[in-house]
């Protein structure tokens, strides 16, 4: 009894097994991704692409280009720089809103790094530079050595 019942399962199984269509299914992804400034830069919105003459506005993920003499905003760029990578690109930060209004300018300005690998320009329009030593916290100004009477007129005379 043990036998047939064995032997009825194991035929059930392998008829299963036979009648049964097995599917498998293979995904493979190649994203590069999304691009994300450099610290440095991650207080810009947009980036000028001379390259492509197109602007990228960085919370959105979006490149800004011309088309048919309208600004549109796309996920990707148009077919004819569809091997563009942003990744490798020249980008210029923009600290200005709606930089594309300033388009002509741009385009004749950084036309010069055209083909020039993945260095990112500051626009430094806004930008105040500060010299060492002329900081707040320069010790002839208040910092943590400053006393009174040490140090070249900052400190009340010649010092001691």
């Amino acid at each position: 009894m043990k036998k047939t019942m064995l032997s009825l399962l194991t035929c059930i199984c392998l008829l299963g097994a036979i009648t049964t269509e097995t599917k498998a299914q293979v995904s493979v992804n190649v994203n590069i991704g999304t691009w994300n400034p450099p610290a440095e830069y991650a207080d810009a919105s947009y980036y000028y692409l001379p390259d492509v003459n197109s602007y990228y506005y960085v919370p959105t993920h979006q490149y800004i280009y011309l088309n048919g003499g309208n600004w549109v905003w796309r996920n990707t760029l148009p077919p004819q720089y569809r091997y563009y990578n942003i990744n490798d690109g020249y980008k210029v930060a923009m600290y200005r809103p709606r930089p594309y209004r300033y388009y002509a300018d741009d385009r004749v300005r950084y036309a010069r790094y055209k083909g020039v690998k993945n260095v990112i320009v500051r626009d430094n329009y806004y930008t105040t530079v500060v010299k060492p030593g002329r900081g707040p916290k320069d010790k002839w100004r208040g910092g943590p050595d400053f006393k009174p009477g040490r140090g070249p007129k900052g400190g009340f005379g010649p010092g001691r």
